[in-house]
């Protein structure tokens, strides 16, 4: 995990554990330096999800989206409001414009599953950082 950090990645330890099961092929317990690339490529396939957060990500997702003209599945802007809610993200139209901003790569102001994901990544970091900075406030004693 510490090596991961290093590289700007935080893994979860379910994810990690879970990631690292996959790839240890002789069972050994401990990751080879192409193992742990792979453990990488895991980690940045799942946007840093385990199969359990992966799965409760993907039924709020498929839910919700319909095909859009190229039968894809995506959410609409309005409906991206309700997936989020589904999550336990409240969030007001205002804000999901701007998070449909910040995610929509290929500008059709909607989201498929590859975006959902990130944008699931990104509030997820977001709450992370608030909740450190919250704690941080009221930890004035730096008791912990």
């Amino acid at each position: 995990r510490d090596i991961m950090v290093e590289m700007g990645t935080h893994p979860s330890k379910p994810l990690l554990e879970e990631a690292s099961k996959i790839v240890d092929s002789d069972g050994s317990g401990e990751i080879t330096f192409l193992e742990m690339l792979n453990v990488r490529k895991i980690l940045q396939e799942r946007e840093g999800f385990a199969t359990e957060e992966l799965d409760v990500i993907k039924d709020a997702f498929h839910k919700l989206a319909e095909p859009d003209e190229n039968e894809e599945m995506v959410l609409s802007t309005f409906v991206l409001g309700a997936a989020l809610r589904d999550m336990g993200f409240a969030t007001s139209f205002e804000r999901q414009q701007e998070l449909i901003e910040l995610i929509d790569v290929d500008d059709t102001r909607s989201v498929d599953w590859e975006e959902f994901m990130k944008l699931m990544r990104y509030l997820r970091e977001q709450d992370c950082q608030e909740y450190v900075k919250l704690f941080q406030e009221s930890d004035q004693d730096e008791s912990g």
